[in-house]
């Protein structure tokens, strides 16, 4: 018997047998190959910076629905071409939404295409922020706390790490 795919309306329907048998499924995890493909996307730079800002008006969204009375959104961005000591050139973001807790780092803002819940806002597809950071760089960090949580967490994400050791994140408190 001869299986068929079609592809109708930009979605792939599967005829054939369904029976379960591993022999038939396709494992869609991702490697960590994925990591090279995002900084050679042809992004610009305002785009990439436009996801970070995404991210600070959802967080901020979810905490004003929360909190009717919660502090206007402030985004602020810092470019030096020249760095510092420490760095070189970088790109900072900060703002005062609500920040990311021990959970959402966990299971939605680190993993790749992990979109949230509520695709009501801004943030649906779960990678822009992760894609924008890698188009800048290849090392980042994040540095957050939640207003939910009483300490800050600070997260190193190096791609050349991830590409020896496989995707898998820590981040200290």
């Amino acid at each position: 018997m001869s299986n068929k795919t079609t592809v109708i309306g930009g979605t792939a329907e599967f005829s054939g047998p369904d029976d379960g048998d591993a022999e038939n499924r396709v494992d869609m995890s991702m490697g960590p190959e994925i990591l090279q493909l995002w900084s050679s996307l042809n992004f610009k730079p305002q785009f990439a910076l436009a996801e970070f800002v995404d991210n600070s008006i959802s967080s901020w969204q979810q905490c004003r629905d929360k909190d009717p009375n919660f502090p206007a959104l402030k985004v602020k961005i810092k470019i030096s071409a020249s760095g510092n000591d420490l760095k070189g050139p970088f790109i900072q973001i900060t703002d005062n939404a609500g920040g990311i807790t021990d959970a959402e780092m966990r299971d939605r803002a680190l993993r790749i295409g992990a979109a949230p819940e509520n695709k009501d806002n801004l943030n649906q597809y779960g990678a822009g922020m992760k894609i924008a950071a890698c188009w800048f760089s290849k090392e980042w960090e994040i540095r957050t706390q939640s207003n939910r949580e009483e300490y800050e967490k600070h997260l190193v994400w190096n791609t050349s790490e991830l590409m020896k050791n496989g995707l898998s994140l820590n981040w200290k408190t």
